[in-house]
């Protein structure tokens, strides 16, 4: 076990609290814009199919993107899926 300084884990303590905020404000934010780019397109075009359609491309367009950052992520790190 490494002994680490008790300044050095105080501001590593920190960072991890502050970077797990920024996460969580993050993904909350991406999800109100969802929603919120949903109901803008329903209420532009005066359809909530269109609405619906703004939404399901989003969320296609997401997982299209995931795939392949996925499969680069198994070849750089073969052992991270296991």
């Amino acid at each position: 076990m490494v002994t680490v300084a008790p300044q050095v884990e105080r501001v590593q303590r920190k960072v991890v609290r502050v970077l797990t905020g920024t996460q969580i404000l993050g993904s909350a934010a991406v999800t109100i814009g969802l929603a919120i780019s949903t109901l803008i397109a329903a209420s532009l075009s005066g359809s909530d199919a269109v609405g619906g359609l703004a939404q399901t491309a989003a969320v296609a367009g997401a997982a299209l993107l995931a795939l392949p950052k996925s499969f680069g992520a198994a070849v750089v790190h073969p052992f991270a899926a296991t």
